[in-house]
């Protein structure tokens, strides 16, 4: 048998007004403030490379688009080129034989 008496504590005369050790506590307290720190530097990093990356696709797609107008733009140049020339009569052989002299 254990005698229970030895082991007994009365929790009735714990000084539960014991000082605390301050060192410990600012370590403590410095310790979460630097882990708080770290979770939200790496929120902001993590928040900032997505919002590159939708950058990237928004310049690509404004690339893309401009890309295409000048093809239109290109496109139209050309066309309205070649209305201009079928418009300007164009010299046969026979005329320029004939006219040769003056050409």
């Amino acid at each position: 048998m254990v005698n229970d008496d030895e082991y007994q504590v009365n929790i009735y005369k714990l000084n539960v007004n014991q000082k605390l050790d301050k060192r410990k506590i600012l370590i403590i307290i410095l310790i979460i403030l630097s882990f708080l720190c770290v979770i939200l530097t790496g929120n902001y990093i993590t928040k900032t490379v997505k919002e590159y990356k939708v950058y990237k696709q928004y310049e690509a797609q404004l690339n893309s688009i401009q890309h295409q107008e000048e093809e239109k733009r290109i496109k139209m140049a050309e066309e309205a080129e070649k209305q201009r020339q079928e418009r300007i009569p164009k010299l046969t052989e026979v005329r320029k034989a004939k006219h040769g002299e003056y050409i």
